[in-house]
């Protein structure tokens, strides 16, 4: 059975989450927005990234090094893994170039 608690309320959800942003020393968000029907607070920063709080958690995680990069708007530079090549495949009607080969 999936036990829900009762939700924070979205103003001491929202004053919870600005005090871990300064704790990591972030900049805070530029306005939030709550769904009441998702239980979430949405924090909105000036670049766009948008960081979704379940209302519904009490425990939620410290900020990782990949949430402090995207706060910060800057690459998140990560030594585990080799970048990610995607290729998708040509359709006869499309209108792009007629070259079969790739553009790399």
């Amino acid at each position: 059975m999936d036990e829900r608690h009762t939700p924070l309320d979205p103003d001491e959800a929202e004053r919870r989450f600005a005090a871990m942003l300064d704790e990591a020393g972030l900049p805070r968000f530029a306005s939030t927005f709550h769904d009441a029907a998702a239980h979430e607070l949405q924090c909105v920063w000036d670049h766009g990234l948008i960081i979704d709080l379940d209302l519904t958690r009490d425990d939620w995680d410290e900020i990782d090094d990949f949430e402090r990069a995207a706060i910060l708007g800057v690459p998140h530079e990560c030594d585990d893994h080799e970048p990610i090549h995607v290729v998708v495949p040509g359709s006869p009607d499309d209108p792009g170039p007629t070259s079969r080969s790739p553009a790399w």
